[in-house]
């Protein structure tokens, strides 16, 4: 009896589970045939397979009930346990679902469009070439190499585009950086497929949303400068400064950084080898025309050179009454006045040295070096001469030209007003470096919509000390005034023609009619450009974008340009498809293998297998040097 009662239980709650997950497993079935009806569409269909339809295809997933083996002794529902069960392994292996279709696609696709391939190039494209064209995706990076048929691949891209996926032209916008670039581009468009292909720089297309669109009908400022620098940009920068020199403390900046800062961006402390040093100070010829043996010896001579002081450099110690030391040559000899100048390399108050002085037996390099300092003042106080120091640590707050300016002063020795010192250092190569500096400086940071509060903020949080303080300083009243003139005469430059675009579609949120964007040379994108791309792209989902380029040749750093858009593309606009270039066609595997070893050599480089197509010739490359010879021929000037 208790037998058939625990069977009768065990059938029961045999049932109700049966029951139970029959029902679960039933509620399943539609999303799963939807999910096997959308698989279908896109297997079977003609286009490339992207991320973004693999995404939604996943978003309509769903984790199918656990079916446990009871459901399959019983045969109503075979055809529902087996559909889950096939969506189990299928959802499993979606991704590789994905690039076997996706590789499949572009084999067959390669093959069917070989004739209009070639008759756009000429030439056979390589595998990586017809990839990059017929790879459809949202987010698309081609990263090449020199030589490696960058801008062929994209005009591919559109011609495969138009004739081929029956994209309208009207709705493809092509972008360079050069009005050269862009006009061959242009040209070569027009005559592959007979219609007109909008092709623009950044800045015009910009130009023409801020018109077209926001009704802006400012005029382009003659002044700006659309490329590397404007003469009349830094015209405007030379009048600007000549305005401000009359701040006693502007001036005295102006100087210093013109002096200490601009030539030697490092302090003595900053260099790890003595190497680094010495290769710094014999990039810098002194105003006097004499080589020195380091940077800041340069500081000194040229200071009293542009205040009319007369100065021997390392002449034998000589006593007052005429006793010669051949063994001791102090820094400077002011020989109208009989006065010494020993520059110690000190860098800080404590009487630390360089880290890459050295000590000798126990003792260490900072003790070595001030025993000898100790010796040489020692050595002047018995003697009865004159001597005044300097130490590096002044170079590092600022204080170097003050203070030695100082002690001349109170041991009777007249300077130059600073009036005059400035209007010698116009005359000066390194009066021209400045505007040249400052025009890129104030390009940057209007292309990156930057404050002068901003880089102050930047120059705080990351400790970056007196030279960066004191350029800012000579910066803010020059673009204070740069931005007012342009606002008076209802003006804009370059930068503005990308600001004022992105602002207005970040703000109105315009429908462009746009389904593709191709950025040739994408490695030029300046920081403000890229705001301007992304905020098309947020604004407009639906449009892919396409960009080829070569991190190697990023060269417009001084404009904005941060190639870590390219290197770190998904960063910045998400999941892409990222193809290589890296087949050469311009020069050979020796040249090849040489540049990429040394640019590779940076970490933060796009690693790339550059091979070449050209025939091995010996002796492609040439080592010459790029010091001249009278560097090898001073004392203290020998390179390590």
């Amino acid at each position: 009896m208790i037998y058939y009662i625990s069977a009768l239980i065990l059938s029961i709650l045999y049932i109700g589970v049966w029951f139970y997950f029959s029902k679960q497993t039933s509620k399943s079935i539609a999303p799963i045939r939807v999910f096997f009806s959308e698989l279908e569409k896109i297997t079977q269909g003609l286009r490339y397979w992207t991320f973004h339809s693999f995404n939604e295809l996943k978003a309509k997933s769903i984790d199918p009930p656990w079916t446990p083996p009871i459901l399959k002794i019983f045969p109503v529902k075979r055809i529902n346990i087996d559909l889950i069960d096939r969506y189990k392994a299928e959802f499993v292996t979606l991704d590789q679902t994905r690039s076997v279709f996706n590789k499949t696609f572009i084999h067959n696709e390669a093959v069917i469009c070989a004739s209009l391939f070639q008759r756009v190039n000429g030439l056979p494209l390589t595998e990586k070439q017809r990839e990059a064209v017929i790879i459809d995706e949202f987010r698309h990076l081609v990263v090449a190499g020199a030589g490696t048929g960058k801008t062929s691949t994209l005009v591919t891209k559109i011609v495969y585009l138009t004739e081929r996926l029956g994209v309208n032209p009207s709705r493809i916008l092509a972008l360079s950086f050069t009005k050269v670039a862009v006009d061959e581009m242009r040209q070569r468009l027009k005559a592959i497929t007979g219609k007109e292909i909008t092709v623009r720089t950044i800045s015009s297309f910009g130009l023409n949303v801020i018109r077209e669109l926001a009704g802006n009908i400012s005029k382009v400022s003659e002044k700006a400068p659309e490329q590397r620098d404007s003469s009349e940009f830094g015209k405007f920068f030379e009048t600007e400064i000549s305005k401000n020199v009359s701040d006693l403390v502007y001036q005295g900046e102006f100087v210093e950084f013109l002096m200490v800062h601009l030539p030697f961006p490092k302090t003595t402390d900053e260099y790890r080898k003595e190497s680094e040093q010495i290769r710094a100070t014999q990039k810098e010829l002194a105003l006097d025309g004499n080589i020195y043996r380091s940077n800041e010896e340069i500081i000194i001579a040229n200071f009293l050179y542009l205040h009319g002081v007369n100065y021997e450099y390392e002449k034998c110690y000589t006593t007052n009454d005429g006793t010669e030391y051949e063994n001791y040559k102090p820094d400077f000899y002011l020989k109208d006045y009989g006065i010494w100048i020993e520059h110690f390399a000190l860098i800080n108050e404590r009487g630390d040295v360089p880290p890459f002085f050295s000590g000798q037996g126990r003792k260490s390099a900072s003790q070595l070096y001030n025993e000898q300092r100790n010796w040489k003042l020692k050595f002047h106080k018995a003697n009865g001469t004159l001597l005044i120091q300097t130490f590096s640590f002044q170079v590092k707050y600022g204080t170097l030209l003050k203070e030695l300016g100082k002690s001349l002063s109170s041991h009777g020795i007249k300077l130059k007003n600073p009036e005059e010192v400035f209007i010698r250092l116009k005359e000066s190569s390194s009066f021209k470096n400045m505007i040249t500096l400052i025009s890129t400086f104030i390009t940057l940071i209007r292309s990156c919509s930057l404050s002068v509060d901003d880089l102050r903020e930047k120059i705080s949080k990351n400790k970056l000390g007196r030279r960066y303080e004191v350029f800012v300083n000579l910066i803010e009243p020059l673009l204070i005034g740069y931005e007012e003139y342009l606002r008076i005469n209802n003006l804009i430059d370059f930068s503005d023609m990308v600001n004022k675009a992105t602002d207005f579609i970040i703000e109105e949120k315009p429908d462009l009619a746009i389904d593709y964007i191709l950025i040739d040379e994408f490695q030029d994108l300046s920081v403000g450009q890229m705001r301007l791309i992304k905020a098309i792209l947020q604004n407009n989902p639906s449009i892919k974008l396409f960009g080829v380029g070569d991190d190697w040749q990023s060269i417009y750093r001084f404009a904005g340009v941060d190639v870590s858009m390219m290197t770190n593309f998904e960063n910045y606009f998400g999941k892409a498809e990222i193809t290589r270039l890296e087949t050469t066609f311009r020069f050979s595997q020796e040249i090849a293998d040489a540049s990429s070893n040394f640019v590779m050599a940076n970490p933060s480089q796009i690693k790339k297998n550059i091979t070449s197509t050209k025939t091995q010739i010996n002796g492609s490359i040439k080592l010459v040097s790029v010091y001249p010879d009278y560097f090898y021929s001073k004392p203290g000037s020998s390179l390590p």
